[in-house]
């Protein structure tokens, strides 16, 4: 059987045969099911996680202390003024980066035998840059 309905799919044109309608029918309840088991399992892991922590030795000095609205009304302006330090930090940090990846790759697509040690020294910089891995610490 062939379904020719209309909408604002330029393919709705073609007609759809049984079996690919079967197809998609197979594939809405495989999503659906999908769907329902990920929301479970994240109800029973979310579950989990609170039974444990709620039975806790610690979790009354953390709720007393972490969750305390009072002395989190006291930090706030400390922790703001650190925040707006690591924001000037950032855009201190990022317009320095930014000049000099600029000048780096500028200096990577110098033309001529003259600028070859400047050219070199750029792809060195770049390629050992690359090749250190993010921390000490990945390595096992």
């Amino acid at each position: 059987m062939l379904n020719h309905s209309r909408s604002d799919d330029p393919m709705a044109e073609f007609p759809v045969s049984a079996v690919e309608e079967q197809r998609r029918r197979y594939r809405r309840k495989r999503t659906t099911r999908s769907l329902f088991i990920s929301a479970i399992s994240t109800l029973i892991i979310a579950a989990i996680i609170v039974a444990v922590l709620a039975s806790s030795p610690g979790w009354k000095t953390t709720q007393e202390t972490f969750f305390n609205w009072e002395y989190a009304r006291q930090a706030i302006p400390a922790v703001l003024s650190g925040m707006w330090l690591n924001i000037r930090m950032l855009l201190v940090a990022a317009t320095g980066v930014a000049i000099f990846a600029t000048l780096l790759a500028a200096t990577r697509t110098l033309a001529g035998p003259v600028f070859f040690p400047l050219r070199f020294l750029a792809a060195a910089y770049t390629d050992i840059f690359r090749g250190i891995p993010p921390s000490s610490s990945s390595c096992t």
